[in-house]
C-alpha cells in the first residue's frame, strides 16, 4: 500500500541527521518496515548510502545499534 515508503524514511534520515531522537524514531519506523522480506526490495538502491554513512561515522553508540 506504502510502496514509497522506505524512500521517505531514508531521505528523512538525511534531513533530520542533527537530531538524535529523530533519528532513531526514523530508525525503528525503517526496522519496521522492512521487518517484511516483500518491502526490503521497495527500497531504492541509491537511498541505501544513508544508512551506510550512519554505521560507518555514527553520530553515537545508540545511532550505530539502530542502524545496524
Amino acid at each position: 500500500m506504502h510502496v514509497e515508503m522506505g524512500n521517505i524514511l531514508l531521505n528523512a534520515l538525511l534531513k533530520y541527521s542533527f537530531s538524535e531522537v529523530v533519528l532513531v524514531e526514523l530508525l525503528a519506523a525503517l526496522r519496521n518496515f522492512t521487518r517484511t522480506p516483500g518491502k526490503v526490495p521497495l527500497v531504492a538502491k541509491t537511498n541505501l548510502g544513508t544508512i551506510v554513512s550512519m554505521t560507518v561515522q555514527p553520530p553515537n553508540e545508540k545511532i550505530f545499534a539502530m542502524a545496524i
